[in-house]
């Protein structure tokens, strides 16, 4: 008894699943929050060729709370040139333009030349929070006034 089939007493059969297809819009992937940050400083780090009138900006990723950041934990310093000791500091008095989304120093007089500025942020008990009293994370930025 010929069979026609490779496996002899086996019926052939088929099996059909079924399947959902669904047509939609493509989705980004979710954006991921890096919380409250300097995005970026103007003058930029380590730049050698600032003026004297400077008014050093930070550029943040959230809008800043304007009662929660001062001269307490946003500063403008004169540094040495390895940027470890603070020689002088400055008085300045602090903006916050666009609505909190940068934090302008804008010091009392122009900025000496031949030294190095830094500007740094602190995340002491106190520190700088946005409107959602999510605190700053920790910022530094040196400069050169020729």
């Amino acid at each position: 008894m010929a069979s026609g089939s490779a496996f002899p007493g086996l019926m052939a059969a088929a099996l059909f699943l079924p399947q959902q297809w669904a047509c939609s819009t493509p989705s980004a992937p979710p954006e991921e929050d890096t919380g409250f940050y300097v995005a970026s400083s103007e003058p930029q780090d380590r730049d050698e060729t600032v003026v004297e009138a400077v008014n050093p900006e930070l550029r943040l990723s959230r809008n800043a709370d304007p009662g929660t950041c001062s001269q307490r934990n946003v500063f403008l310093l004169q540094v040495t040139d390895s940027g470890n000791t603070v020689t002088r500091y400055l008085d300045y008095q602090i903006t916050f333009p666009d609505d909190g989304l940068k934090i302008s120093m804008e010091p009392d007089n122009n900025l000496l030349p031949g030294f190095w500025y830094m500007l740094t942020v602190s995340t002491a008990a106190d520190s700088c929070t946005d409107l959602d009293g999510l605190p700053i994370q920790p910022f530094s930025s040196y400069f050169y006034v020729p």
